[in-house]
């Protein structure tokens, strides 16, 4: 990745919400090396604008090197049966613990546009 001067492996991003133009990367869980976004921007004296996390935003869903699963939210995040991508433990038998991290407001807030954006396909098919 030019802009952090650094693969794009080292890069690791959370994409929340649906798999649509909804879906976002949860900064503030995002890591670059070892190091948080805002910690390696600061070490490394790169400014991270909102240009540029949009970019890496879409190369990071091109590379696929998000780690979430949609599943079916009972609960978490505030959210009831919708499905939607959020961090997960995976074993062999699928989903065994959704794993509820601490979202920034503004990134909360996307998670429930996107859920909505899910309940609404949701609701159209049921009244169809």
């Amino acid at each position: 990745m030019r802009e952090f001067n650094i693969d794009m492996k080292n890069m690791h991003t959370y994409i929340f919400g649906e798999h649509s133009e909804s879906q976002f990367p949860a900064w503030s869980f995002s890591r670059i090396v070892d190091f948080s976004i805002n910690d390696y921007c600061i070490a490394s004296g790169v400014e991270f604008t909102k240009k540029e996390k949009l970019e890496m935003a879409e190369k990071t869903r091109q590379a696929g090197t998000d780690r979430t699963v949609a599943c079916v939210l009972e609960g978490e995040y505030g959210l009831h049966d919708v499905v939607v991508s959020v961090p997960c433990i995976v074993g062999s038998e699928g989903v065994e613990k959704i794993l509820e991290v601490q979202l920034q407001p503004d990134e909360l807030e996307l998670l429930h546009k996107s859920a909505a954006s899910v309940r609404s396909v949701i609701d159209f098919i049921k009244n169809v």
